[in-house]
């Protein structure tokens, strides 16, 4: 899944965890970036691996060459159970900060290892500012029910 959607996952979810009474507005809009910030072991590895501090090329790199390895130990069991500890140990701190890191956490998880999109699937592609991009339509689709579902609970 591309950063936007996972922007847009964390972002419904935050409001959900907002209306219910468990989260400040300051704790959506942090969960929501957390969300996406999960996936800058892609850059890192790029960068070790490339010797590069190129966003551009990480990016294209993830996106079009989907290179074997980009997804480090955050993406696997072991980053979970890390994940996990570090929210024990911060709900004895703060249990607010301690759920925005866990559902940011397990949100982006979620997306990530979703059986869609497939590589088989029909996708948008595109370039911006030499940023490649081939996003699924079932992707856009969920992008556009996900902001249809935020403007409703906004309302």
């Amino acid at each position: 899944m591309y950063p936007h959607s996972h922007f847009l996952f964390g972002l419904f979810l935050g409001i959900v965890l907002l209306q219910a009474g468990i989260l400040s507005s300051t704790g959506v809009i942090l969960l929501s970036v957390l969300a996406v910030l999960i996936d800058v072991d892609h850059f890192l590895y790029f960068a070790f691996k490339h010797k590069s501090a190129s966003v551009r090329n990480a990016w294209n790199a993830a996106v079009v060459f989907h290179e074997k390895g980009e997804r480090t130990f955050i993406h696997n069991s072991l980053g979970g159970v890390l994940v996990l500890v570090l929210c024990v140990l911060l709900f004895f701190i703060s249990s607010q900060l301690s759920i925005i890191v866990l559902v940011a956490y397990l949100s982006h998880m979620l997306l990530d290892y979703m059986p869609f999109p497939s590589s088989t699937s029909k996708k948008f592609s595109a370039s911006i500012f030499k940023f490649s991009l081939a996003v699924s339509y079932r992707e856009l689709v969920f992008d556009v029910l996900l902001t249809l579902c935020i403007g409703i609970m906004l309302i």
